[in-house]
């Protein structure tokens, strides 16, 4: 995806107020976004799929903080890029990296012998 292209993410609106973080909430049909959690379904590759719950920790390689852009090229700095006609600046790919929670099983306890 890249500033001029809709990636096709609705954000959480929840996690966004209590902690700025950007979680998804889902994804657009027909959107890059869809289509890239197809292909990947179709590659064998489904934990690369985007899904739900997924959050947004690193845009072009750097952390994702809830004061800033989401990338170099995106909103005020592809518009400024564009107005300036550096068009392939606001046009280049921006690299989206997520996280996903996962829940583990607590830890068992460990075992204890009894004696006779």
């Amino acid at each position: 995806p890249t500033a001029r292209v809709p990636w096709g993410i609705n954000w959480a609106p929840l996690a966004w107020k209590e902690s700025g973080a950007r979680v998804v909430a889902k994804t657009n049909e027909g959107s890059p976004l869809q289509r890239w959690n197809v292909w990947q379904s179709v590659r064998g590759r489904t934990s690369l799929c985007v899904q739900p719950g997924d959050q947004l920790v690193r845009v072009d390689g750097r952390w994702a903080f809830p004061d800033a852009e989401l990338g170099a090229n995106d909103a005020d700095e592809a518009s400024l890029a564009i107005s300036r006609g550096l068009a392939t600046e606001a046009g280049k790919c921006i690299v989206l990296e997520f996280i996903r929670p996962v829940l583990r099983p607590p830890v068992p306890p460990a075992p204890q012998l009894d004696t006779w």
